[in-house]
This record gives structure tokens, C-alpha cells and sequence, in this order.
């Protein structure tokens, strides 16, 4: 699902392109693009160093117990989402 999200977008520009009135999307798009991109080299790897760590030390706890529950678990801390729960979990 998420792959076929990804190629529509790809489409999607594609059609947007031909039309002066949505022409500031594509625009937008490409000066962010760099920004984005910057942002998942510098993130992505500590989100998934950290998912690996806390996957080996904080194994007992349910939001840990495996890869994919540990990243969205890490993935929640860092946007400060469910901090106290997930803190208040591991004691």
C-alpha cells in the first residue's frame, strides 16, 4: 500500500505538471525535496539504531517486543507523542 502511495505521487506530478494552475506544487516539491531529503539521511538511521537498541534491552515490555513495534514506539517518542506512557511502561 505504501509503495503504490509512493508511484501515485510520482503520477501525480506528472498530471499536475501540465496545468499552470497547480504548477506551485511541483515547485514546492522540488525546493523541499533537498530538505526531506537531508532530513531522513540525518534521522532515519538514529530512529533505527535506537529501534534496534531498545528491541535487545527493553525486550519484556509490549511496545519493544519486536523491530516494527519498537521503530513506530521510537518513532512516537521522538514527535513527543506518547512519551509518559511509554516511560511509565518501562519501570
Amino acid at each position: 500500500m505504501g509503495y503504490a502511495t509512493f508511484l501515485a505521487w510520482f503520477s501525480l506530478n506528472g498530471y499536475l505538471n501540465f496545468s499552470q494552475k497547480y504548477a506551485n506544487v511541483i515547485k514546492t516539491l522540488m525546493y523541499s525535496a533537498k530538505s526531506v531529503a537531508n532530513g531522513l539521511v540525518g534521522i532515519a538511521p538514529v530512529a533505527v539504531g535506537m529501534a534496534m537498541f531498545s528491541t535487545t534491552i527493553l525486550f519484556y515490555q509490549f511496545r519493544f517486543k519486536d523491530f516494527p513495534n519498537a521503530l513506530m514506539t521510537m518513532f512516537y517518542i521522538m514527535n513527543g507523542d506518547t512519551m509518559f506512557d511509554t516511560i511509565t511502561g518501562i519501570n
